[in-house]
């Protein structure tokens, strides 16, 4: 195998090597998405903001000044309307709203997980290792630290 042919079959497999494609337009990234089943909305009053959901997940995505879309914050599971920070106690994850907080469920999991990776892979960010393994919290409350600043 040539070295040129092993980098793109690399590229392929590894998605650290791989660059954003910056040809795309955000107009073409928004049909994408739509494409795929994704719900895509402009914030209502904010320029440049647009609010991405499916599978009962969303995210905020803005343009940036190169004309490309950047996730703001992280994905979220979407409960009662609300996007939910993910808290992890030690024993169980939980989907916190400031109204409500419910036990994540395998299902909640696996729907951020598969949303945040689509959604990644659509708008040409990488996936990185600690995300690629599993889904990672907002907040970490472990019993034996409480208490502690």
């Amino acid at each position: 195998m040539s070295s040129g042919a092993f980098k793109v079959y690399a590229a392929k497999l590894d998605p650290m090597a791989r660059k954003k494609d910056k040809s795309r337009s955000v107009d073409d990234v928004i049909a994408a998405l739509r494409q795929h089943g994704f719900d895509v909305a402009q914030v209502p009053a904010v320029a440049n903001r647009f609010v991405v959901r499916k599978s009962g997940c969303g995210a905020i995505l803005e343009r940036t000044p190169e004309n490309q879309l950047r996730i703001i914050g992280k994905p979220r599971v979407i409960i009662g309307g609300e996007f939910a920070t993910l808290e992890d106690r030690g024993h169980q994850k939980f989907l916190v709203t400031p109204d409500l907080t419910v036990a994540a469920t395998a299902d909640h999991l696996r729907a951020l997980h598969v949303f945040g990776e689509e959604l990644k892979e659509l708008i040409g960010d990488p996936v990185y290792y600690n995300e690629a393994l599993g889904t990672t919290s907002d907040r970490y409350m472990y019993d034996r630290i409480k208490g502690r600043a």
